[in-house]
């Protein structure tokens, strides 16, 4: 989906990602890879090793479903938390979003991007806007020195899938 000022999902996750490493400055950022279950659209590490997922939602019906799925209930349950959950959403869908929000799950953080075209300064994607901080989850566990090396194997394996798309590209 993509709107009238060309911000896609993919605009979206990798202007959060450049957030999460440039403004909120997370050694480790990484997409759909880490130590939980549910592969969150993007994970990120701090660097006192606490837990960040991001969920991008780019509809309501997308955010209605994502309720439904076993990844909730296992939260409840004893599964891996992470010490911040965010859910980013399209700028078209926020206030309904929020609304939503505040009785499915009011301690997650909102991110979304400025209205209009706010250039970052290091990667020219649009900016990101912190609508609600996320609150800490006290029950998260550091990840640990063996996570990490599982998280940043996968993150290699993005960024060398990044770089062959990109050659193949540039050979056309």
């Amino acid at each position: 989906m993509e709107d009238e000022k060309g911000i896609t999902s993919e605009t979206i996750r990798a202007a959060i990602a450049a957030w999460m490493r440039f403004d909120r400055q997370c050694p480790i950022v990484s997409f759909e890879r880490g130590p939980v279950s549910g592969l969150p659209d993007i994970v990120a590490v701090t660097s006192s090793r606490l837990l960040w997922e991001v969920e991008i939602k780019t509809s309501i019906s997308d955010l209605r479903a994502d309720f439904q799925k076993d990844k909730w209930r296992l939260r409840k349950h004893g599964y891996r938390v992470p010490h911040y959950f965010t859910f980013a959403f399209h700028p078209s869908i926020l206030a309904k979003a929020e609304e939503i929000l505040k009785t499915e799950m009011p301690s997650a953080g909102i991110l979304t991007l400025f209205d209009g075209y706010r250039p970052h300064p290091i990667t020219g994607l649009p900016c990101v806007r912190v609508v609600k901080a996320s609150r800490r989850n006290k029950e998260g566990v550091r990840v640990s020195p063996r996570d990490l090396v599982e998280m940043v194997r996968g993150q290699s394996a993005t960024l060398i899938s990044l770089a062959c798309k990109a050659a193949k590209k540039s050979h056309k």
